[in-house]
């Protein structure tokens, strides 16, 4: 059984649906890097996966994912997705080229 993502997070949607799309994709794209690397990592694949969107006055900072002691920290800022093991040790994934909108909140 994959790790469960649960998501507790109201999505506002606008009327142009191929944005949507795209920031749909390029969401699922964050998750599943983050999945891959918690599992490569050796979490449990039954073990919860919380996401948490990160906002700073109003605005949309990025997706922080935590399972265990394993984070993943993805900015729309960079296109980069920062992976975070137990012993602190980072791995940085280029999602830019994923999809050409810039956020995916």
């Amino acid at each position: 059984m994959p790790i469960q993502s649960t998501n507790q997070v109201r999505v506002v949607f606008r009327l142009n649906t191929h944005r949507i799309i795209c920031l749909m994709e390029l969401s699922e794209a964050i998750q599943s890097h983050a999945i891959d690397f918690f599992l490569a990592n050796g979490a449990e694949p039954t073990v919860e996966m919380q996401e948490v969107i990160q906002l700073v006055d109003g605005n949309y900072l990025g997706r922080r994912f935590f399972c265990g002691n394993l984070q993943a920290v993805w900015s729309p800022a960079t296109g980069v997705l920062t992976l975070i093991n137990e012993d602190a040790e980072t791995t940085e994934i280029d999602l830019s080229g994923q999809s050409t909108a810039a956020n995916a909140a």
